[in-house]
This record gives C-alpha cells, structure tokens and sequence, in this order.
C-alpha cells in the first residue's frame, strides 16, 4: 500500500521547463500540446512492442524502444521514466531477464503514472 501511495504522490510529469519556451509563442504551445498528446496515445503501444520483443529474445529491438522513448519523453517532462528506462535499457543489452523482468513491471506502473498525469495536464490545458 505504502508504495501505491509513493507513486501517486510523486511527479512523473512536468513539462514546465519547455512550457517557458512556449511563452507568448502561441504555434509553439499548440505544438508541444499535440506532441504530449501523441505520448499519451502511442507510448502505451511503444511499451507493449519492447515487451513483445523482450519476451521474443529480440534484445537490440527491445532496448532501441526505450532508448527512443527515453529520447522523446525526456523533451516533454517525462522525468521518472527517463531515470527507469535507463535502468531498463542497460538491464535489456545486458540479458539480466530476472532484473529486466522486474523493471518491466516497475516501469509499466511508472509509465500508466506518468500519462495519468499528462492527461491531466493536458485536461488543464483544455480548461483555459
């Protein structure tokens, strides 16, 4: 229960940084908006293609995904997953199936956490 409530509470998502770029810049907000929005839909299935390859021995296949994700997420505020996929990109290359299995779980759970909250954020975007 106490680890539930860790992961609730803690931020996954901030996308304040590259927000203040977005100041008074109305295409650049519009933009960055629609780039969350696509990490809300696709990351789901980008999680599900490195477990299938992971599950299929396709160790290169399986680490690029993250390594991608890790890329993309880390621009839009994802900073939980950024530190995780690392872990689990190294754990992936290096064939550790006990740890890698671990981190699979943990990062699934930091995953769905980290797009509950840009979902929100993004419903606050709608709001104003």
């Amino acid at each position: 229960v106490l680890s539930v409530l860790f992961f609730m509470q803690q931020t996954y998502f901030d996308p304040n940084r590259f927000m203040a770029f977005c100041e008074g810049n109305p295409a650049y907000r519009t933009t960055f908006v629609g780039l969350i929005q696509n990490m809300v839909v696709k990351s789901p299935e980008q999680f599900d293609a490195a477990l299938q390859a992971w599950q299929e021995h396709r160790v290169d296949d399986a680490a690029r995904v993250f390594h991608t994700m890790r890329g993309s997420m880390s621009t839009l505020g994802a900073t939980a997953f950024v530190e995780l996929s690392r872990e689990l990109e190294t754990a992936i290359k290096s064939a550790q199936s006990e740890e890698t299995n671990r981190l699979f779980v943990e990062m699934e759970m930091v995953l769905e956490s980290t797009l509950a909250q840009a979902q929100e954020w993004l419903n606050q975007q709608a709001e104003t």
